[in-house]
């Protein structure tokens, strides 16, 4: 098993901390989970609250976001964070960031692979519907077809937004009255960071707060899950 497969792991079971509530000015919490019925669990929003804290947050905008020791691409790869991970900000260097994660574990990205959101936009983002990916691997495409072109990958642990019938965006928990997730042809409506709509399948998503009402803390869970990638490149 590779460095990378035990970390990646770690991350997909460690991302069942809560993102609901008020602002705190806190990092939340990491926790090891499964289901209630003994599956294990797959990832969830990192939670930042900014109430009372200046400092700049961002949410990661790739599949799978690769932090580095250094602002450099040569630089030891010090961490991953996935799709829908709120972090904060704390230094930049030309068009690289200097990102603190839930864990807390400070590294640097490109701002190519962030979102970057004023307090109020944070508030917005963590209290809206989502969908979480619960399978290994997944896409985002243009319409609700295979057939379609693809917007991005999606990976175990990553975090969309919903989008609503009603119009509204999934940019709020209220969805707006008589608002229903918007699905098609097997497939719903999801919202990128970044805004961009796409399609995902509904098999490969469950939604967010439904999921994370299943989890069932343990330790144990975290190895389980990394001898999944024994083989895994």
């Amino acid at each position: 098993m590779t460095t990378l497969g035990i970390l990646l792991s770690a991350l997909i079971c460690l991302r069942a901390a809560g993102q609901d509530g008020g602002r705190t000015g806190e990092l939340a919490g990491w926790q090891t989970c499964e289901r209630a019925d003994g599956q294990a669990c797959a990832g969830g929003t990192a939670a930042v609250q900014s109430e009372g804290n200046p400092g700049r947050y961002a949410v990661v905008n790739l599949s799978v976001n690769f932090l580095r020791e250094e602002p450099d691409y040569t630089a030891e790869l010090g961490t991953q964070a996935l799709m829908g991970t709120v972090v904060e900000i704390t230094g930049e260097e030309s068009y690289w960031r200097k990102v603190v994660t839930p864990e807390p574990y400070t590294a640097w990205c490109t701002e190519k692979g962030l979102v970057e959101m004023t307090a109020e936009e944070i508030d917005d983002y963590l209290a809206a519907p989502k969908y979480i990916c619960t399978a290994w691997h997944s896409t985002l495409f243009s319409s609700p077809s295979e057939k379609s072109s693809k917007i991005c990958d999606l990976v175990q642990g990553d975090v969309l937004r919903q989008v609503f019938r009603s119009g509204r965006r999934g940019n709020s928990g209220d969805p707006g009255a008589g608002g229903r997730a918007e699905s098609k042809g097997g497939f719903v409506k999801a919202m990128l960071p970044d805004g961009i709509c796409g399609y995902v399948k509904a098999a490969d998503v469950e939604d967010y707060s439904q999921w994370k009402a299943t989890r069932v803390c343990s330790g144990e869970i975290v190895i389980r899950e990394a001898m999944k990638f024994v083989g895994v490149p």
